[in-house]
């Protein structure tokens, strides 16, 4: 007996259904999830390099300095006493604000030898769809944080 296995036109329709329905969803939502990555991606950069200069700060017994300029999308912390990093937030990312000790305009945080932070304060980015994060130095004991809004 020589049978033939093949698909029905049913079964042919339901998955090019399931493919159409796979496909509407990546061009609705993908815009939105790369967004939401390349925010993460800045912020959780941002984090790292201040905890790295925290943690410089401490190891050598020196002060370092992170210095945000918003105008420019861009922030530089100090890596040793005579030089520094200059990192631009790129990605469709926008460095919407930092503020940092008693002057709101205080865009500049240093760590002193202890590891504590001249103030506390907030790094505020916003990403292509609309949402933001939060990068908070908290004042005194100098706990780095993020939050996303």
């Amino acid at each position: 007996m020589n049978s033939r296995r093949a698909f029905t036109i049913i079964e042919l329709m339901i998955v090019v259904a399931v493919v159409a329905i796979l496909a509407l969803t990546a061009v609705v939502y993908g815009p939105e999830i790369v967004g939401r990555r390349q925010l993460e991606q800045a912020a959780v950069s941002v984090l790292q390099d201040l905890r790295r200069t925290q943690s410089d700060a401490m190891f050598k017994r020196t002060t370092r300095q992170v210095e945000f300029t918003v105008a420019t999308n861009s922030y530089t912390y100090q890596k040793s006493a005579a030089s520094s990093q200059k990192v631009t937030i790129g990605g469709g990312v926008k460095l919407v604000s930092a503020a940092f000790g008693s002057a709101p305009t205080s865009a500049n945080v240093t760590f002193d030898p202890f590891g504590t932070p001249s103030g506390g304060g907030t790094v505020v980015l916003t990403g292509p769809g609309g949402h933001s994060i939060d990068v908070t130095v908290s004042p005194v004991v100098g706990m780095i944080s993020m939050t996303w809004y």
